[in-house]
């Protein structure tokens, strides 16, 4: 393919379009084939004996399930980092295309890993039977992982010409994904470890799924406020300020529902003490600099004074 574009390109004038067909057969169509043949050939490939495949599927190996959807995703995601390091050398296959590159094909192809991380997160459960689950390296987390760090790697690519306006949006924006992915994990462990499946019912009617998810919250809203008051950042403790709100709101709306429950009273001595702590930890940024400046102040009139 490659000898043949440099011979229709020595004899023959090609436009833009044609030459962005040409990379799309040579490069782009290859890619888009890998995820499926791995998917469906890697099983068989691994196992041999059709008869074997079935005897593992009887004593609970999930063969023929996400293992090859997970590996597949590895495949893509590991050429997609290729791409980005030739795309800073400017080297081949993606030369002289290595701009329209790193602008359209790679960043949607990230998009397109980003949205199939998010569907498996809210869709499997990481467990991958009979191996034992483990938080964080069972396959699913780690393709979330490998997702985070092929977007990092994406960013560093365009980080150079960002405006300030738009490092706040992936700034926060990378935030929630975080917090939505992390909320994900803890569910998905609950789910394990409490013999639980992993649907929206079961969780939502768990005490201690509540209990778990208004503590974790209330942390998070801790550590968030907490970190704005060091750097003074107003909007970032008013977002913190809210997730307190929304938990507040859900112990009244769904943790009061199990009246007597050890959990409701757990949740709500450790919602409510680290509610005291925020207050004294983590006041307003404006009152936090005010405080700061005070000393200065007093010191200052001390001095006069002497």
């Amino acid at each position: 393919m490659n000898w043949c574009m440099q011979f229709w390109r020595a004899r023959w004038p090609v436009t833009d379009a044609g030459l962005k067909a040409m990379h799309f057969s040579r490069v782009i169509a290859p890619w888009l084939m890998l995820a499926p043949l791995v998917s469906l050939n890697l099983m068989p490939w691994l196992v041999g004996d059709p008869t074997v495949a079935g005897e593992m599927a009887d004593s609970g190996w999930v063969v023929a399930g996400m293992w090859p959807d997970y590996l597949a995703a590895w495949a893509s995601m590991a050429l997609l980092f290729l791409g980005l390091m030739q795309v800073r050398r400017e080297g081949w296959p993606l030369t002289p295309l290595h701009a329209w590159y790193g602008r359209v094909v790679i960043p949607a192809a990230s998009l397109w890993a980003l949205l199939l991380a998010i569907y498996w997160n809210l869709r499997q459960d990481g467990s991958m039977a009979p191996l034992p689950y483990l938080p964080l390296l069972n396959p699913l987390d780690l393709t979330s992982g490998f997702v985070a760090l092929l977007l990092a790697d994406l960013w560093r690519l365009h980080a150079g010409n960002a405006t300030a306006d738009q490092r706040r949006i992936v700034v926060r924006g990378s935030m929630a994904l975080a917090f939505g992915w992390f909320n994900l994990m803890l569910l998905r462990t609950a789910a394990k470890y409490l013999g639980l499946p992993y649907r929206f019912d079961p969780l939502y009617h768990s005490q201690f799924v509540q209990a778990m998810l208004s503590l974790v919250w209330t942390l998070c809203a801790f550590a968030l406020m907490r970190y704005a008051v060091r750097k003074l950042s107003k909007p970032l403790w008013m977002i913190g300020a809210a997730l307190l709100g929304v938990v507040v709101l859900k112990l009244f709306l769904i943790d009061l529902s199990s009246v007597g429950s050890v959990a409701r009273i757990v949740s709500f001595m450790g919602v409510g003490g680290l509610m005291l702590l925020i207050g004294y930890l983590a006041p307003l940024p404006r009152e936090a600099e005010e405080r700061r400046m005070k000393p200065d102040a007093l010191s200052g009139s001390d001095a006069g004074k002497l």
